[in-house]
């Protein structure tokens, strides 16, 4: 490979932050932390819809960026474990990297 096609790890984080169209939401307690949670479970569980996931993923970054200080965040992310894995997995290159803009 040439020295133009590699990426260094400064440029692959910079690409990896939410895009201006991400806000923060930020939820005004933990019923809506938990409601926001499991809407974006069940929009990363529905393996058909790519851009229903990817706009689950969005809201996922919006919900960190706005609530990630709240007491229930960490357990909650938990639950969504084995869905942000899976979308890490996909095939869809666009999916991929949006699960990769949430984990890092």
């Amino acid at each position: 490979l040439s020295s133009s096609a590699c990426v260094t790890g400064e440029t692959f984080m910079v690409d990896l932050r939410p895009g201006p169209e991400v806000e923060h939401v930020r939820c005004s307690g933990e019923k809506e932390l938990t409601k926001e949670f499991d809407a974006i479970q069940r929009q990363l569980s529905d393996r058909g819809d790519w851009n229903q996931r990817m706009t689950a993923l969005k809201r996922l970054q919006a919900v960190v960026l706005g609530s990630a200080h709240m007491a229930r965040f960490v357990p909650l992310t938990s639950r969504l474990r084995d869905a942000l894995v899976a979308q890490v997995q996909d095939l869809r290159s666009a999916i991929v990297r949006e699960a990769c803009t949430v984990l890092f």
